[in-house]
């Protein structure tokens, strides 16, 4: 049906970027070439999208020798190189404390003797990232306990189920060895999954009223309050999330908190699993469709409004989709690929150290829906209509340079509702100068790779011409719209997301400016080399059609990689016989195009 949607002028606050966060498991696949395409494309969401990523188990990286004398030796190596890729996508790590290195014994957390090497073991730990990495940077970090404490047999805790004692123990620990090395380094937990279980009460109580057995500190240290909420229960079976479910046992434990615990309270909360449903192996449907894009746009805009503006105060919300996964399982990219003996690789096989990964990676929806929501301004503005509680939303906000950016959604919890809404938006009516208005969509006939991959009949290896056509569905694309007086009017199918960019700015006088920190290098694909593109913005990227890349040959002729100019920041495409050079060039959304900066083509030393 029809909506009217009026956009007023009145500012209503600062937007914050609290859904800028992920994570995955285990950490040995950063060394993935998979992985590292992926951790790419996080890069390649456009501004402040992608920031933080969250990975169990990242202490398995690390050997220690010796490590029950007095001059134990570590091998830091493989913790260096996972950090690295991670800080070089542009993200930062929420780094659990977690794993036990090899060589290292860490059982029981009642132990006193492991309990103190563990606390040395955080030190030294703490020690090294600051060495390499820098105080401030490693300031920046957030560091929290052992994933899921309340959740057995998964996560191999050094304490048995229920023992809210062991679990203290094993915090306090860690947060000396934290402090040992710097007193402002970041710390909480307890990241339970259980709603309200007794690990999460249990550790609450020790916070608000307990002393830290190893220091003395009383209250113990605690920097935020990190829980587990989820859209649904784990299920074999296809099931559709509800959204509902998230947003009230938020308010449960916020609510928790400030009836029995307000100093607690007042400390930032974070969901930093805040997945539709619990498994990210288990096969749904819709993860592979624009309804998970629905899903998160909306979730965004509710938790803006529920969670972050209400007094519950949750200020960050992670989705968790880092995973390597097929088209309906918890990931933002399909991986192509073949084992060893020339068969489909299953997009969450490990690799085969010993052949070279030749894999093709394919966006889905609900990672282009991260940079639709990076797109976003820095304040939001009043908004009236339609219902909230009704099928349409509209998140509208405004950029430092005065452009009105609106997100547009239309969803339903239930992955089986269909139609289409016609959305009559009315603009400012005091400032009805808008020259330059751009849509850019999500929905089952636009950013869809997955119905073009159903069209070309589910091929598990796809042809290169196939893998072409999934890529190039996969893309956002920016296309003029058109406001007669002071109203646009679109259509938006149940499922669907639109970010629409009104821009104040005519025709401008200069180009765009050229593309920043540009790299390119080889990567193995399924069907030869490819080149992986990456580069930053240097102008506002909501007044950019895109950016054109093309090959170069020694000769200096170009050939184009893709058809319509890329919204994000990263491209991966066939590499061309006898390229030695890849050129991006920014256009405006007159056509204009910017200074193109030219790089060689790199291929990395395996």
């Amino acid at each position: 049906g029809e909506q009217v949607v009026d956009a007023d002028p009145l500012d209503t606050g600062p937007l914050p970027r609290f859904w800028t966060a992920t994570g995955f498991t285990p950490p040995q696949l950063i060394a993935d070439e998979r992985m590292r395409v992926q951790l790419a494309h996080f890069d390649g969401v456009v501004g402040p999208g992608i920031e933080w990523v969250r990975v169990h188990d990242l202490l398995t990286l690390v050997r220690v020798r010796d490590a029950d004398t007095a001059t134990q030796v570590y091998d830091w190596s493989g913790l260096d190189a996972a950090l690295d890729t991670m800080l070089d996508a542009g993200l930062r790590p929420f780094f659990e404390v977690m794993g036990r290195p090899e060589g290292f014994t860490f059982t029981d957390a009642h132990d006193p003797a492991q309990l103190a090497a563990w606390r040395r073991l955080v030190r030294d730990l703490a020690r090294h990232l600051i060495d390499r990495y820098g105080r401030e940077e490693v300031r920046s970090w957030v560091f929290e306990v052992w994933n899921e404490p309340d959740v057995f047999p998964w996560f191999d805790h050094p304490w048995a189920e229920d023992d809210v004692a062991g679990l203290i123990r094993y915090y306090d620990a860690t947060s000396a060895g934290l402090m040992d090395a710097d007193p402002g380094l970041r710390f909480g937990g307890p990241g339970t999954a259980e709603q309200l279980s007794v690990m999460f009460t249990g550790l609450m109580q020790h916070l608000d009223t307990g002393t830290n057995h190893l220091t003395g500190q009383s209250p113990p240290r605690c920097d935020f309050i990190s829980v587990h909420v989820k859209g649904g229960s784990y299920s074999k079976t296809p099931a559709d999330p509800s959204m509902d479910t998230i947003l009230t046992n938020q308010r449960e434990l916020s609510d928790y908190l400030a009836e029995r615990h307000p100093r607690l309270a007042a400390l930032p909360m974070i969901n930093n699993e805040g997945d539709p449903r619990v498994g990210w192996r288990t096969r749904h449907a819709w993860r592979g469709t624009s309804y998970y894009a629905s899903f998160i746009a909306r979730m965004v805009h509710r938790h803006l409004d529920e969670a972050v503006r209400g007094p519950h105060g949750f200020e960050l919300l992670s989705h968790d989709f880092g995973f390597l996964g097929d088209w309906s399982q918890r990931s933002v990219m399909v991986p192509f690929a073949l084992a060893a003996d020339g068969t489909p690789a299953a997009a969450d096989a490990p690799a085969d150290p010993d052949v070279p990964p030749g894999v093709s990676m394919v966006k889905k929806p609900v990672l282009e829906v991260m940079t639709l929501l990076s797109l976003l301004g820095d304040r939001t503005v009043a908004v009236e209509g339609p219902d909230p509680d009704g099928p349409l939303r509209c998140l509208a906000s405004r950029t430092p340079a005065g452009d009105l950016v609106l997100l547009l959604t239309h969803h339903d919890d239930d992955s089986s509702t269909d139609g289409v809404a016609t959305i009559n938006l009315r603009l400012d009516h005091e400032n009805p100068d808008w020259p330059q208005v751009s849509v850019l969509r999500i929905d089952p006939q636009h950013t869809a790779p997955f119905a073009a991959w159903e069209a070309a009949g589910r091929p598990a290896t796809p042809s290169p011409e196939q893998l072409a056509a999934l890529r190039d569905a996969a893309e956002l694309v920016a296309e003029p719209a058109e406001l007669r007086g002071n109203a646009l009017s679109l259509d938006l199918p149940m499922h669907g997301v639109a970010l629409v960019i009104l821009s104040r700015e005519a025709a401008p006088a200069d180009p765009p400016p050229a593309p920043r920190n540009v790299r390119a290098r080889v990567s193995p694909g399924l069907h030869g080399e490819e080149v992986l593109v990456r580069w930053q913005h240097a102008g506002d990227p909501r007044r950019l059609l895109g950016h054109r890349v093309e090959a170069l040959s020694p000769n200096g002729e170009a050939r184009p990689l893709h058809d319509a100019p890329i919204v994000s920041t990263t491209l991966i495409r066939p590499l061309p016989p006898d390229t030695a050079a890849v050129r991006v060039t920014p256009i405006d959304w007159h056509r204009q195009p910017g200074p193109g900066v030219t790089v060689p083509v790199v291929r990395p030393v395996r």
